[in-house]
């Protein structure tokens, strides 16, 4: 590969709020490591434009309003052409209006309930936001075409007067008071469409006060309607600069306490920066970190403060999950064999040599036959070598010997592409841009001892990433110039997703936290989805089974619930798979010989869409033979896509069934047991269904699938 290096390119950065609106007059810094690159004020448009080399890192930074400390908001790996990228610095996230100084307000929280007839277009208009505003505070809304009626909405008016920073949880918003009065009026809606109203009383000198906050799950649940008779009154503290102040915030549930300090931004105006207590949980929400739970969270967080310092804990330990991510195949299980069947194990995958330098004992190995998925019809079953005494400890456990791998690094700078190479090819990290791996040898400069250019070599087939560059909507795609050489720049575009595509896996929940909100579910409440589905004609009063798909698309996991139904009354609940697995969704042809593509149920309703029969000529099964309306995914990425036009297709065997072809099995993965059939985890658990349905005299099935909170 050539790499112009004296050649310039024209970088533009677009930043943008979490309501997708630039922000203008915004200081920033732009660094290449520590030399400074440009720093100024962003334009009208929230733009910054340079002109750089390719194959460098530029790191993005802007200045707090509440402290004026300087934040990193993104890094780029600058390519070999010109290129905008758009950031979002998370600036608006906690937007909130405050009263003037001196004034009184009630702080509070508002919820809207869809009515019959409602958009979200409308609703924006109604309460004085924008429809991108609300897409950003309920995440759970995938498409603003899709609301259904009782569905609870976030609103979330907000101006730029002050920052009330607490976490996605709990949010206290202050509305403004009104300037004749002091009262201030709450706009949300009952059940009914009426108004409730709450009054603030002026108090002087008021150091605490208490307040009615509503906690806030992870997706939007059916608010109770405000009583009004009910109202509250609230006592709000006089903004002082440097004086502390403390909330009591009371719920329905749980009281929590919230410390409120105020300061000033840099416009003198008032900034309450507030944090929650008493949920050491919430302080770990890590990308990737909805895989893993509380104590493994805190303890990479642990490991990342004693290696690299309490200023860069979070940073160095999301980039240990992103790793964690892409070496255990999604699973962050301390027992995954490598696929390539190296011996390598679990979580950063240590090798035998590894594993025997870290401890001083030598590896026992052993086999595990299958783990990854069934191979296909005819073909033998996969062994696949592992490190034993690895492979029988718990995650947490595991990352004992991950700090021990990465000791010699501690307190050293490294960037997430350098981070990345510690554990894919040690010997390239920190290096400038250079050959990392080659197609041949000759491709491989001179000055190194030939064995190593001789692994790089090794291990350009499993590491094949030539040839990756940043399209113009900012995507790392492999559609650049393929030349037999892999450069560190295109492994830093090729793994830069990593980071990225962990954000969506944050953990949505606070695990071990006495205010952890219960997610139980109704049969009302899955009904009331279900009708709003596309394609409902009526509620079956038979036997049906509805699939509940994950919010979050985790490759491979059986993150899915499968509830058998009768009439509108739960059954029976089971986890299970909507989605193919990951073998189908990169390799669609190999299972498809139309070869158009990964099938994907479509949301809503599939009537008598399957009948009693048997799967593969092997499982007791429900077949297709009515209409599946199919969506077909072809990027051939480890993500299943929900969205897109569905067609309907006939006799394609998408079928129900169970992960294993043993009574009383079960699958780690979905692997190939799911190429775009409904598969159940246990199948013991499916056909505990199965011989309900069949010993009812039932032998077609209706399915619908609605989106989850899972």
């Amino acid at each position: 590969m050539t790499v112009a290096k004296d050649k310039l390119y024209d970088i533009t950065f677009i930043l943008h709020d979490l309501t997708h609106k630039p922000i203008a007059n915004l200081y920033y810094e732009i660094k290449n490591q520590q030399d400074m690159v440009k720093k100024g004020m962003t334009n009208a448009q929230g733009e910054i434009s340079l002109k750089y080399v390719g194959g460098n890192i530029l790191t993005v930074f802007v200045r707090k309003a509440h402290d004026q400390k300087m934040k990193q908001i993104g890094e780029i790996h600058t390519p070999n052409k010109n290129i905008k990228v758009k950031m979002i610095s998370p600036k608006m996230k906690f937007d909130v209006t405050l009263l003037p100084q001196g004034n009184q307000g009630k702080y509070w929280r508002c919820t809207y309930k869809v009515k019959k007839g409602d958009t979200l277009s409308k609703i924006a208009k109604e309460h004085h936001t924008t429809v991108s505003a609300l897409l950003a505070l309920n995440p759970s809304i995938k498409s603003p075409n899709q609301i259904y009626q009782n569905q609870a909405i976030e609103l979330g008016e907000s101006n730029d007067n002050a920052v009330l920073k607490l976490d996605e949880h709990s949010v206290i918003k202050v509305p403004p008071a009104k300037k004749t009065t002091g009262h201030v009026i709450s706009d949300r809606k009952s059940t009914g469409g009426s108004s409730s109203s709450t009054t603030a009383t002026p108090q002087a000198k008021q150091q605490t006060s208490t307040t009615q906050v509503e906690h806030k799950s992870a997706s939007p649940q059916v608010q109770p309607s405000p009583t009004p008779s009910k109202s509250v009154t609230q006592k709000t503290p006089q903004p002082t600069t440097a004086k502390k102040t403390s909330i009591v915030a009371t719920t329905t549930t749980t009281p929590q306490k919230i410390a409120v300090q105020q300061e000033h931004n840099e416009n003198k105006k008032p900034v309450a920066v507030a944090s929650l207590s008493g949920c050491v949980c919430k302080q770990y929400d890590l990308i990737w970190g909805a895989k893993v739970n509380c104590e493994f969270r805190k303890k990479v967080v642990a490991i990342a403060s004693e290696l690299w310092g309490e200023k860069k804990k979070i940073k160095m330990a999301n980039m240990l999950m992103a790793v964690f991510a892409w070496e255990s195949g999604f699973t962050f299980r301390a027992d995954a064999p490598n696929q390539s069947n190296s011996g390598g194990t679990g979580l950063i995958q240590i090798m035998p040599k590894t594993f025997r330098a870290i401890t001083g004992e030598e590896p026992i190995i052993e086999k595990v036959t299958n783990y990854w998925g069934k191979p296909k019809k005819g073909k033998p079953d996969i062994e696949l070598r592992r490190i034993k005494q690895l492979a029988k400890l718990t995650p947490a456990q595991y990352l004992d010997y991950v700090k021990k791998y990465f000791e010699p690094q501690k307190g050293k700078k490294l960037e997430f592409i350098d981070f990345y190479l510690l554990v894919l090819f040690p010997v390239s990290s920190g290096k400038p841009e250079h050959v990392v791996f080659a197609d041949n040898i000759s491709k491989i400069p001179q000055g190194e001892e030939e064995s190593i250019r001789q692994k790089r070599v090794n291990a350009f087939p499993k590491n094949n990433m030539d040839g990756y560059i940043i399209d113009d909507k900012g995507n790392a795609v492999k559609k650049g110039v393929k030349d037999g050489k892999v450069m560190k720049s295109e492994i830093a575009i090729a793994v830069s997703h990593y980071l990225k595509d962990g954000e969506n896996y944050k953990s949505n929940y606070l695990d071990g936290c006495s205010i952890k909100p219960k997610n139980i579910k109704s049969s009302n409440s899955l009904i009331q989805k279900a009708k709003a589905s596309k394609r409902f004609l009526e509620i079956p009063s038979n036997y049906w089974i509805l699939g509940e798909r994950s919010i979050i698309n985790r490759p491979n996991q059986f993150d899915d619930n499968i509830y058998l139904m009768k009439g509108e009354q739960v059954v029976k609940k089971v986890k299970g798979t909507t989605h193919p697995g990951v073998p189908s969704l990169k390799n669609p042809d190999a299972y498809n010989s139309a070869k158009t593509g990964s099938p994907v149920w479509d949301f809503g309703w599939h009537y008598k869409v399957w009948k009693q029969g048997k799967h593969k000529n092997k499982i007791n099964a429900f077949v297709q033979v009515g209409s599946a309306y199919i969506i077909r995914d072809t990027n051939r990425d480890t993500i299943p896509g929900n969205s897109g036009v569905s067609k309907i297709e006939i006799g394609k065997g998408l079928n129900f069934h169970p992960a294993s072809y043993k009574a009383n099995g079960s699958a780690n993965v979905i692997g190939t047991w799911s190429t775009g059939c409904v598969v159940v985890q246990s199948a013991t658990e499916y056909y505990s269904i199965y011989n309900l349905i069949v010993s009812s005299g039932q032998n077609i099935l209706t399915f619908c699938v609605i989106s989850g909170d899972i």
